[in-house]
């Protein structure tokens, strides 16, 4: 009798140490998979802050390339219009738009300054309100359609006063431009305002090199068809970029 009870406390005992042992197992268990839950979910919040940051960076490259696409057309048509006058005794009706539309050099002055300037010093308040409260990406293109219509309506102007109400709206579009853009690259390129701004800048003399273009276009084609192909190339750039 006492030897039995001696082997079921034995076995009792035994059963005690395999089920405090498969606690501790599971516990262990538990923990490990915790830990690998907690490194898996950790992989995963880096890898979607990667993806994050990758299409970040896209977005603000693709930010840069309209808005420096759209100041190269912008500069392109502010300055086509010195490229396609000629005041010397050679000039002719065909190439020279001031011989067509019969105006000399003190109306050229007012087309070439205030004819622009004034419009476009205008509006330059009124369009860094506007990029304070509308998508500016979005106010930069459909700027650059307005005037890149009001290059292509120049090319039918049939005396200078078309020409200088066209050129006033032309300043007034463009006046939107630089607000948009520079607060656009302040808030995209924190880390490299400096940088951005002059690859932006860079577009005033791609765009007046590119205008120059005109004194070999205006020879062969005149500068009703200069002025119409300078427009529909703005034109067909703006709006292919985001809206």
């Amino acid at each position: 009798m006492l030897a039995s009870m001696l082997n079921m406390q034995s076995l009792s005992g035994n059963v005690a140490c395999e089920t405090g042992a498969e606690l501790t197992l599971g516990c262990e268990t538990a923990m490990r998979l915790s830990e690998l839950s907690e490194t898996s979910t950790l992989c995963e919040s880096e890898s979607d802050s990667d993806a994050s940051s990758s299409q970040g960076k896209s977005h603000r490259l693709v930010t840069l390339f309209v808005i420096v696409i759209l100041f190269i057309a912008n500069q392109a048509c502010r300055a086509l219009p010195f490229f396609i006058v000629d005041f010397s005794p050679h000039g002719n009706e065909y190439t020279a738009m001031n011989k067509s539309l019969h105006f000399g050099t003190g109306r050229y002055g007012l087309l070439a300054t205030m004819g622009f300037t004034l419009p476009f010093f205008l509006g330059s308040f009124a369009g860094g309100v506007l990029a304070d409260k509308t998508d500016r990406i979005r106010i930069s293109v459909l700027a650059g359609i307005v005037w890149s219509a009001c290059t292509i309506c120049t090319a039918f102007a049939t005396n200078y006063w078309h020409v200088l109400g066209l050129r006033a709206l032309v300043g007034l579009a463009q006046s939107v431009t630089n607000p948009a853009a520079i607060s656009l690259i302040g808030e995209d390129f924190p880390e490299a305002r400096a940088t951005v701004a002059s690859v932006f800048g860079l577009g005033i003399y791609f765009g007046g090199g590119l205008a120059s273009v005109a004194v070999g276009v205006n020879n062969h084609l005149g500068w009703r068809t200069t002025l119409s192909a300078f427009g529909v190339g703005s034109l067909l750039v703006s709006p292919v970029l985001p809206l």
